[in-house]
């Protein structure tokens, strides 16, 4: 097993490790740290494998289209104020 000679937290966070000593949670520090560093493992790889799964289906999707950044934002806007017309529209029918 590796061995980390020393860690230093804050109050906070060493207050957390040993309620969940007293609690019984774990049985030591360490076995505390273990988890932690576990789980902060398992959401990385988590992340790796979302990225990978949206790459992939990216992928799928077929040939790239073209996109028109100025027609998007044209867009938003009449749907902005259609929006903005049929609310004002409600409050003063």
């Amino acid at each position: 097993m590796g061995e980390i000679s020393l860690i230093k937290v804050d109050e906070g966070l060493a207050d957390f490790v040993h309620q969940q000593i007293e609690n019984g949670a774990f049985g030591s520090e360490s076995e505390v740290i273990e988890a932690a560093l576990r789980l902060l493992q398992e959401q990385d790889q988590d992340a790796i494998e979302a990225i990978r799964a949206a790459i992939a289906e990216g992928e799928a999707s077929g040939e790239p289209q073209p996109f028109d950044f100025d027609e998007f934002l044209a867009e938003m806007r009449r749907k902005h104020i259609d929006q903005a017309g049929r609310a004002a529209d409600l409050l003063h029918p």
